[in-house]
């Protein structure tokens, strides 16, 4: 190796990552295992859904021939056989609904090879476990919960009032007690939001100071009345997902999520495939014309609410919508008063973009002027984050005075 590599290697491999924080999955816990589901062709999975009639008044032969009780109420109806009394006929039936898969989300992350050398040959590995971690497991816990919601028996739009939010999860129970859903098969998902109004009701803070009495403090809630509660970020928690080329985001008119009450026995969540791939050296040369290594990352999957099972599902919504489609990306740019640009931040912070003006044509900009601090711009012009194909992935901004 020339000396130079190893003098790039001994100043940015310092095995020390600034990595973004992301929660793990959520929405794991309604995975179904393989053996509950069974594929009929490359995008539908069948579901078994099972019917039946309900009971009938039994009439006994009491007054066979004219002798017997005659205060038994005789037979009247369709009986099954050939008798005239005893059963009537109620219907059963069971039948396989097909349902088909419509997440079907990939990329192609090219890394030149001197690139990853240079850095220590941790680039790879490091992009492969950060995509997963960072891009995939977010979108899929998205889609799944905004899905869920869109399907839920009960939704109800409320702001959480102070000291509410325990009402708020008891109306759920209520209504899951009343539809006969066993409370060992509910899980809750519940916003950071939510959960601080969760503990600071009266009745939770007043539990909590009798539970830590002369012990170690611990105001961690993650189980009520034997429902698991996970904590889930409002990146993921929101009705109305929409899918992005470059990401996801939420359509007009959706609202984030207070809480989702779940029976796990009410959903089906289908990985079909998911899987991180890595094409190296000789092959991807031969193949694509690159001198390094390609990273295939595919997840096809879907999640299905019975129909059978809506009662097993509430949504707390909250009672503001949004007013637009709103994108993955915030894009936020901020100018002193000589115009000039002083800060440009994107939200979530570990999106690769570009920040431009230009015209927008549907969902791209042609003729993008990039932008960056430090440059004079026109505060009435308009601005967005674009992939490097000009993509548009944020919100239209202009820029904001500060100071």
């Amino acid at each position: 190796m020339a000396g130079n590599n190893i003098e790039l290697i001994t100043k940015y491999s310092t095995k020390a990552f600034d990595e973004v924080y992301k929660q793990e999955s959520v929405t794991a816990a309604l995975d179904v295992p393989n053996a509950f589901m069974e594929f009929t062709g490359a995008k539908t999975v069948k579901i078994r859904k099972f019917q039946t009639g309900g009971l009938n008044s039994y009439s006994r032969n009491n007054n066979a021939g004219g002798y017997g009780d005659t205060r038994i109420d005789q037979p009247s109806g369709d009986y099954y056989g050939s008798a005239g009394f005893g059963y009537k006929q109620t219907s059963a039936k069971v039948e396989w609904e097909e349902r088909t898969l419509k997440m079907d989300r990939a990329a192609a992350i090219p890394i030149e090879y001197f690139d990853n050398e240079e850095a220590g040959g941790d680039v790879v590995s490091l992009t492969a476990s950060e995509f997963m971690r960072t891009v995939m497991v977010p979108e899929n816990d998205a889609y799944t919960l905004s899905t869920i919601a869109a399907n839920a028996g009960k939704v109800v739009s409320e702001a959480i009032a102070d000291n509410k939010a325990l009402a708020a999860l008891n109306s759920a129970f209520l209504y899951f007690e009343e539809n006969e859903v066993p409370a060992n098969d509910q899980v809750i998902f519940a916003s950071p939001a939510f959960m601080k109004k969760l503990r600071e009701t009266t009745e939770m803070t007043r539990f909590l100071g009798e539970d830590v009495k002369d012990r170690k403090v611990n105001y961690k809630i993650t189980n009520y009345e034997g429902r698991d509660i996970i904590t889930v970020s409002p990146q993921r928690l929101h009705t109305g997902f929409k899918a992005y080329e470059g990401g996801y985001g939420w359509a007009s008119g959706s609202a984030a999520i207070n809480f989702l009450a779940v029976a796990k026995s009410a959903v089906v969540h289908v990985k079909k495939f998911e899987q991180l791939k890595i094409v190296s050296g000789d092959m991807n040369l031969a193949g694509n014309g690159f001198d390094g290594y390609t990273i295939y990352a595919r997840m096809y999957y879907d999640v299905f609410v019975l129909d059978n099972k809506k009662y097993g599902i509430y949504a707390s919504i909250s009672a503001t919508a949004e007013t637009a489609d709103v994108p993955m990306v915030k894009l936020e740019i901020e100018t002193d008063t000589a115009h000039k640009i002083t800060k440009i931040t994107t939200t979530p912070p570990n999106t690769l973009c570009f920040v431009a003006t230009g015209t927008k044509s549907g969902t791209s900009l042609t003729s993008p002027v990039l932008a960056k601090v430090g440059d004079t711009v026109a505060q009435d012009a308009k601005y967005y984050a674009i992939t490097s194909d000009k993509t548009i992935i944020s919100n239209e901004v202009s820029p904001n005075p500060k100071g």
